[in-house]
């Protein structure tokens, strides 16, 4: 590869920047969507169409996009990998996009056989980008803890995306027990494994710490445990009255090791916390630090209510752990890696810029602050509302916290728009 190819590749806008835009774009239909489904979720209708619309716009739309976007940055980055082949962002997200507008479509029309259509072409396109990321992390050199637990959350994925399919296309049966299933495993074998294992390698990076202890591979093998067992306890027999079956007494089993790990991984959280180099929190990361509380809240309630088949707070917990829990992490760490992203693009190799500017320098902070506040109001109050209210309380104000949300969510991306403005388009 000659060296004119090199810097018109170094050129290109990174491939992060595509899969973020796209999954803030999706953040402004979602949240509206979130804002009208709450009327039927406070009476517990989880399968009503907008209900199931929101839920799949939030983790396919936004969180599935962003979560591809940040691997492909993480990945060559934290591991010394080969980088991902940029071809792959011209037919992956494409492809992804309106696979999950086709399930939209269908879910909001009821028509599960279009949903099992879309989702067959999202696994399908999602195996095929998975393939080119174990490929790259094949090839890595910098082996770290985190590298070898990462394969766990993506070995999750298509089988979640497998039994969401087949439950669509009605090949098994819609109970409780596989759509629990579906939901634990994607809820909790991915996306809360996946924040757990990734804030292993963020908290470091982000709050410069140094000189810590701390044990992702017992934590990660704690957690899978107690999931496997939590799985095979929601497979218990129900309304048993004489004796209680030895699947109930496994995912009760599998309940306390889950929240042993939890603990435990509060406890690394906190020896990276406190080995940091300054002690000043900037406001992204307090809301990082404040969006994984939340998750692990909302993945403790959920474990306890799963394990003890208590059905009357599923809505609730879903909301705090997606919208309260989620979305704003992924928030949070999109205003500390945008920047950096900005930097590789316009000031490395630059003749007019030797050095990398302060984060300080490139960071928004008060779009950011302005806009997870009105985010994190609006988000409060429908959990309350979810809680407390009643069906006409929601029905009038769900709509109006839904805007607010998306709001939050425009102004938080409006920093993002500036910081990649920053400093003139990348000199020849």
């Amino acid at each position: 590869m000659t060296s004119s190819h090199v810097n018109q590749q170094k050129k290109r806008i990174s491939v992060t920047i595509w899969y973020i835009s796209v999954a803030l774009l999706w953040c402004l239909p979602s949240m509206i969507l979130v804002g009208l489904s709450l009327p039927a979720a406070i009476t517990g209708n989880i399968g009503a169409s907008m209900v199931l619309t929101a839920i799949h716009a939030i983790i396919l739309g936004v969180l599935l996009t962003a979560a591809a976007g940040v691997l492909w940055q993480f990945v060559p980055i934290a591991f010394q990998a080969r980088p991902l082949p940029r071809h792959v962002l011209y037919w992956h997200l494409p492809t992804h996009t309106l696979s999950v507008l086709f399930m939209s479509y269908g879910f909001l029309t009821h028509n599960f056989d279009i949903v099992a259509v879309g989702g067959s072409c999202l696994m399908l396109v999602t195996l095929a980008y998975g393939t080119f990321l174990v490929v790259s992390l094949r090839h890595a050199r910098n082996r770290t803890p985190v590298f070898s637990q990462l394969g766990w959350p993506l070995l999750f994925l298509p089988v979640i995306m497998f039994i969401g399919i087949l439950l669509a296309a009605g090949m098994i049966s819609g109970s409780n027990q596989w759509l629990a299933t579906h939901a634990v495993i994607g809820l909790f074998g991915f996306w809360a494994l996946l924040v757990i294992i990734l804030s292993y390698k963020f908290f470091p990076m982000f709050a410069l710490s140094h000189g810590y202890q701390a044990s992702p591979q017992r934590v990660v093998r704690l957690y899978l445990a107690g999931l496997v067992l939590l799985i095979l306890g929601i497979w218990s027999p129900e309304h048993v009255t004489q004796f209680v079956s030895p699947l109930h007494l496994l995912g009760l089993l599998g309940a306390v090791i889950s929240l042993i790990a939890e603990l435990l991984f509060v406890r690394d959280a906190s020896h990276i916390l406190r080995a940091r180099k300054r002690k000043r929190l900037a406001p992204a990361l307090s809301a990082a630090i404040c969006s994984t509380v939340i998750v692990l809240t909302a993945t403790t309630a959920a474990i306890v209510s799963t394990s003890l088949h208590l059905g009357g707070a599923p809505v609730p917990i879903a909301y705090a752990f997606l919208i309260g829990g989620l979305i704003p992490l992924l928030l949070s760490y999109l205003h500390k890696i945008v920047p950096f992203l900005r930097f590789e693009f316009r000031f490395s190799h630059a003749p007019d810029r030797k050095a990398a500017p302060a984060l300080d320098d490139m960071v928004q902070r008060i779009p950011f602050v302005v806009g997870m506040s009105a985010y994190g109001v609006a988000s409060a109050l429908s959990f309350l509302l979810l809680c407390f209210g009643d069906a006409n309380m929601v029905r009038a104000w769900g709509s109006r916290v839904g805007l607010v949300q998306a709001l939050g969510v425009m102004i938080i991306g409006y920093g993002l728009l500036r910081i990649l403005r920053l400093g003139g388009p990348r000199p020849d």
